[in-house]
């Protein structure tokens, strides 16, 4: 308890503890539809009953030539996913697959296409039917700038790069994109940190930034907040989203990877203050007598009845107190539902299922906004 109050005491609001989380029983009464996952451990797109908790494999492992899955939405009667092609001599993708049969449909961007997205993450499909993808960066040093790519969506063609003039990061320099959803006031909003990569001189692990782009001109808005500016807590952003009141949330990581005493959470910003809001932690605090126990989500999707939706990854190996190795690390593999009003989550699919689930999508999610639809 004594962490969570001194988290509490940085963001000013906890909404809710995750060592409560529930599994969800069958028929809650919800009119759901499956949540769409890539699993990075085996290279599929899995679809799964959130009413029932369980999967099945809809786009088969490395179908088309998937190698990594990112980003993904539903562009009429195709779902689109972003290639990365880990471990690939060449760049990413974003592929198209069948939506009803998860059938490999072509390439909508192809590595050897003039600028693909070298280490892609998020994608949306805006206005005009143009594509964002979200470019990591790194491409030509262990601290290059990424991207955020612009692609017409008739004709595949590249358009434009975002151009990030005017954004000045705190601390070291370095614009790394990860998530991106357009906002309920036509811009779009990126999550991005500073450099990664522990080899190069200007390396900036703890940096967390959320950007505001205008896509009627492709420029650099304004910043929202910074782990420096605003938002204490956040570090290393990637899923980003907006609830039905408006508020911005993002997914968040400790501070230092290491340090036990810290939470990964799902935090919430007031765009129009610019500052954190609130936060819902991911951790279990009963486990805090373990080593390097972690439960965090790299991305998050707004699902039913405006809940949020939050595949857990796996995190690094946890230790005992003794030193052994327990498995599996509680939580992994599994899927929350979060309430954006209480807080609290609850299991819709337990571990097991998935592995190591990252991006995620439904059927209803608007391709732009990532608002679910059909309620």
């Amino acid at each position: 308890m004594k962490m969570m109050r001194c988290l509490a005491a940085i963001a000013g609001l906890v909404l809710g503890a995750s060592a409560s989380v529930s599994l969800a029983g069958n028929g809650d009464g919800y009119g759901d539809d499956d949540i769409y996952i890539g699993e990075t451990t085996n290279d599929t797109i899995q679809r799964c009953d959130i009413q029932r908790g369980s999967c099945q494999t809809f786009v088969q492992s490395q179908a088309g030539g998937l190698r990594g899955p990112r980003g993904m939405v539903f562009s009429g009667s195709r779902l689109l996913v972003v290639n990365q092609n880990v471990n690939q001599p060449f760049s990413g993708e974003v592929l198209s697959y069948n939506g009803r049969s998860g059938e490999f449909a072509g390439k909508v961007v192809s590595s050897g296409d003039p600028n693909p997205p070298y280490a892609p993450r998020g994608i949306v499909r805006g206005p005009g039917n143009m594509i964002y993808v979200a470019e990591f960066g790194l491409e030509t040093g262990p601290c290059a700038d990424g991207h955020i790519r612009k692609y017409d969506g008739r004709t595949h063609a590249w358009v434009a790069d975002l151009s990030i003039e005017g954004f000045v990061a705190d601390g070291k320099p370095g614009f790394h994109p990860r998530g991106l959803v357009f906002g309920p006031d036509g811009y779009l909003y990126v999550t991005a940190f500073g450099c990664p990569t522990s080899v190069g001189a200007e390396y900036d692990p703890e940096a967390g930034y959320v950007l505001r782009f205008d896509p009627r001109t492709d420029k650099f808005d304004k910043r929202i907040v910074s782990h420096l500016k605003g938002a204490p807590l956040l570090h290393r952003p990637e899923g980003i989203l907006f609830d039905r009141k408006g508020n911005l949330w993002v997914t968040s990581f400790r501070k230092n990877s290491g340090d036990k005493t810290q939470l990964d959470v799902l935090l919430r910003i007031d765009v129009k203050r610019q500052t954190q809001s609130g936060f819902i932690p991911l951790g279990r605090s009963e486990y805090d007598d373990l080593k390097h126990y972690r439960t965090s989500a790299q991305v998050i999707v707004m699902g039913p009845k405006g809940d949020i939706f939050a595949p857990i990854a796996r995190g690094p190996t946890m230790l005992g107190p003794e030193g052994y190795t327990i498995s599996p690390v509680p939580g992994q593999g599994e899927v929350w539902r979060c309430s954006p009003e209480s807080g609290s989550c609850r299991t819709v699919v337990r571990g097991g299922a998935l592995t190591n689930p990252w991006y995620a999508i439904f059927r209803f999610s608007d391709p732009a906004t990532l608002e679910y639809m059909d309620d």
